[in-house]
């Protein structure tokens, strides 16, 4: 039955609902902070080697590195969603991110679709980067359907990963 697929409908019934399902606020906020620690494990010692503060306080960075950054991020939840269907954050808190359309795993060009919109945001916000960052990631608290911003540009549902391969049968 997973070649059915999840409707919209079905998604927003097992919220309204409380469905257990369905991974809830704090573990998609759990499993982003502990994707950004890991990412930013890897940048801070970068950041620390390229930055200039010769004329300010503030660090400046050169752009190879700011670009370096994006991509490590774009690589990362890439790769991840597309070939595991979970960051290592996800991971740990046991949820999984799945298609609209087949109830399974997500596509390469779905898992683009979820990280276009940040990487916009770091190359447009620079500063603003991290308030930006709260309203992409953490729309889904402001969903009837805990859907998030990239869940409906990229047609996909965050679910606990035990619900990943019956996600169909349980919500229909």
């Amino acid at each position: 039955m997973a070649d059915e697929g999840l409707s919209a409908d079905d998604v927003e019934s097992a919220a309204n609902a409380g469905h257990e399902l369905l991974a809830s606020i704090g573990q998609r906020i759990g499993a982003r902070l502990a994707d950004w620690f890991l990412l930013l494990a890897v940048w801070l010692p970068v950041a620390a080697l390229t930055a200039d503060t010769s004329t300010s306080d503030t660090p400046d960075y050169p752009w190879w590195a700011l670009a370096g950054w994006a991509g490590l991020v774009a690589v990362y939840e890439i790769l991840f969603i597309a070939m595991r269907g979970q960051t290592p954050g996800k991971m740990l808190l046991g949820i999984e991110i799945v298609s609209m359309r087949a109830g399974t795993r997500v596509t390469v060009l779905q898992s683009v679709a979820r990280v276009v919109p940040v990487i916009v945001a770091m190359a447009v916000l620079v500063v603003f980067f991290p308030i930006a960052m709260v309203f992409i990631y953490f729309s889904a608290a402001f969903m009837s359907d805990n859907r998030g911003v990239l869940d409906r540009l990229a047609n996909t549902a965050v679910v606990q990963k035990s619900a990943g391969g019956v996600i169909t049968n349980a919500l229909g």
